[in-house]
């Protein structure tokens, strides 16, 4: 055998009389561990999760209603769960306010205006239900601005057309007059209603782009996420065995002593 090798042989000859001294502790303890782990499995609430998608609505052809990243940083806040809880109106006793405070959470899922936000209840419909208030107020949030913006932009088109009309008739003065003052002017004017035909079609695209925060889909969970019985079984079960080992090792260290 070379230098250094591990000889699992003679590692075994010293630690088999331990072990087999101390079996049944290796056998009951994980045993112990594992209906404790049910144990404690059955008096812990079971969490369901949902998830759902939001559309911000865009109040131009290239801004949101709010910045997508904004948005998530805000709605991580404390002041969203305040302004949630205020909409809630008491409707959450203090263990799901506590529960929804802890988990929920949102991330940007790609880079048009597209964000999921995640929640976590104490039943599949109340769990559903939270998530669903959550959307409203978030879209309660967006509505102003997307409303404010579609009225700032109807009241800007309807200027720029009255203007444009305007000239129109101006124009087609000039049309019935020969002179050169009419021809100087007809270009005049036809340069610059070219100019506002261009940034009424850019307004025009802007309000034909306005749309609300919208709910694209929400999905929930059939079973609790939380607690996995298998996990807390297996892991109350390790628990169990490395206390066994534990345990006797110490028994045994203490036996020894008094030996001496």
């Amino acid at each position: 055998m070379e230098d250094g090798a591990l000889d699992f042989a003679e590692i075994w000859k010293e630690i088999k009389p331990f072990a087999v001294k101390y079996r049944y502790w290796f056998i009951i303890t994980p045993v112990l561990g594992f209906f404790l782990g049910n144990a404690l499995f059955s008096l812990v609430p079971p969490q369901w999760e949902a998830f759902a998608e939001v559309q911000i609505g865009k109040i131009s052809k290239s801004e949101y209603a709010e910045p997508p990243a904004e948005a998530v940083a805000r709605l991580a806040s404390a002041e969203f769960a305040d302004l949630f809880m205020k909409n809630m109106g008491g409707r959450l006793s203090d263990r799901e306010e506590a529960l929804f405070r802890k988990s929920f959470s949102a991330r940007q899922i790609n880079s048009s205006g597209l964000i999921g936000i995640t929640v976590r209840g104490f039943s599949k419909e109340s769990t559903s239900q939270v998530l669903t208030a959550a959307y409203k107020t978030i879209e309660g949030a967006h509505a102003p601005i997307i409303s404010g913006s579609k009225d700032s932009l109807a009241k800007k088109l309807d200027v720029l057309e009255g203007r444009l009309r305007r000239l129109s008739w101006i124009n087609g003065k000039f049309k019935n007059s020969s002179s050169v003052d009419s021809v100087q002017g007809e270009a005049m004017s036809l340069y610059i209603m070219g100019t506002m035909e261009n940034r009424a079609e850019i307004l025009r695209q802007d309000f034909d782009a306005i749309s609300p925060t919208n709910l694209r889909k929400m999905s929930s969970e059939d079973a609790p996420v939380y607690p996995r019985k298998r996990s807390w079984s297996a892991l109350a079960g390790f628990l169990g065995l490395f206390l066994g080992i534990a345990g006797a090792f110490v028994h045994s260290r203490v036996a020894t002593h008094k030996n001496l």
